[in-house]
């Protein structure tokens, strides 16, 4: 699919076109990385210089500002080497911006490129911004970008408060089906942030839109979403990551492969074809090079998406999982915490344990849904 009726335009495209008077005199911070670029490739940070703005700092996430780092590694402050602006850590000794890091600011602009994954961290980085930016009195600024995964769907465990963490601090889905600009204002109003906020939309996105149908290049936010469709499978495949099993990372394709030394890939035979639409999947053997099973063979699955539109790559993994978990009673193995905090709750583990067929897992999901839509509702900034 590729009709998007007009030129997608960015949020920050829109803020210096037609906009740029919110950041008039304003003395400004960037959270930003190396996927924050307008349409044509210009880091962010040399837009804003370029347009005037008096950028003083920039701020990065995890993964740092060259979105080069491995998941979890903390970072410290440093210096950008191309516009000499110091870079203050958000994934370190502090994973919100600090008095003394916004005393010169008037305003902190949010610009990244988000996956439309509840545990991928940047919307939780955005969210503490706003915190520090309420605290503080500054305006906050979030330049939108495209949800990869399209405004549509809604699919997933909604966050149960008490597994709440850096993966999950607000009650939404998995998969929650708004851009950050959306998601922005949902966090201010209804989790009663109160920060002095502002949307910059973008023009041209419409919410059927995958990443996949947009005139943009791909650059990868982190070092294992390389590509459209990782970032697609991921929003599934990311439950692996608390469970004994690969989830492809230290292959050429994490997130697209799932395995483990004894798994036999066979059992793909018992899933329900209703679960695999949209996928096709195949036996393969891999060696990480890191991560789990490093430098060990592993049996497994290829998954790749042969249709985004029927696809559902919560459904598979969870199907998946359920699979594995009853015919590996001895190998399989969780890491409780981690898995409860990607899942953002107990329920999801301890109904695959109990041998719940994943009809009924994904049935309990609907009046969450139901109910979390209709807050959604009101923070819609795009039609379909």
């Amino acid at each position: 699919m590729n009709d998007s009726p007009e030129v997608l335009k960015l949020g920050i495209t829109h803020l210096l076109e037609s906009e740029r008077g919110i950041l008039d005199g304003a003395r400004v911070g960037l959270i930003a990385n190396s996927a924050s670029t307008n349409e044509h490739g210009t880091a962010a940070a040399a837009a804003l210089l370029n347009a005037g703005i008096s950028l003083q700092c920039l701020f990065s996430p995890e993964h740092g500002y060259d979105a080069a780092s491995e998941a979890g590694a903390k970072l410290s402050d440093s210096i950008d080497p191309a516009t000499g602006l110091p870079v203050y850590s958000l994934y370190g000794e502090t994973r919100q911006p600090t008095a003394n890091m916004v005393s010169d600011l008037d305003a902190i602009v949010f610009d990244m490129q988000d996956v439309g994954v509840r545990c991928y961290t940047y919307i939780w980085t955005m969210a503490l911004a706003m915190q520090s930016a309420a605290l503080f009195g500054k305006l906050f600024v979030v330049l939108d970008r495209p949800n990869p995964l399209g405004g549509i769907h809604v699919q997933g465990p909604v966050l149960d408060p008490r597994f709440a963490s850096f993966l999950g601090m607000y009650p939404i889905p998995l998969q929650y089906g708004m851009t950050i600009g959306e998601l922005a204002l949902l966090f201010n109003q209804s989790f009663e942030i109160g920060a002095d906020l502002a949307v910059i939309r973008m023009q041209g996105w419409r919410r059927q839109l995958l990443f996949s149908d947009l005139r943009l290049p791909w650059r990868p936010p982190s070092p294992a979403i390389r590509s459209p469709e990782t970032a697609f499978l991921y929003a599934g495949t990311c439950l692996f990551e608390g469970t004994n099993i690969s989830e492809g990372r230290g292959t050429s394709s994490p997130f697209g492969l799932i395995g483990a030394p004894w798994l036999n890939p066979d059992i793909v035979k018992e899933i329900g074809a209703r679960w695999l639409e949209g996928f096709s999947l195949s036996p393969r053997k891999f060696t990480p090079e890191r991560s789990k099973y490093a430098s060990e063979e592993c049996a497994g699955l290829a998954i790749s998406v042969v249709d985004r539109r029927k696809a559902d790559p919560i459904l598979l993994s969870v199907a998946l999982l359920a699979t594995i978990a009853l015919h590996h009673r001895s190998e399989f193995e969780w890491n409780e915490e981690h898995f409860d905090a990607v899942a953002g709750t107990d329920s999801l583990r301890r109904e695959i344990i109990a041998g719940t067929d994943p009809e009924e897992i994904f049935g309990s999901w609907r009046a969450p849904h139901r109910e979390f839509e209709a807050t959604r509702s009101r923070y819609l900034l795009y039609e379909g």
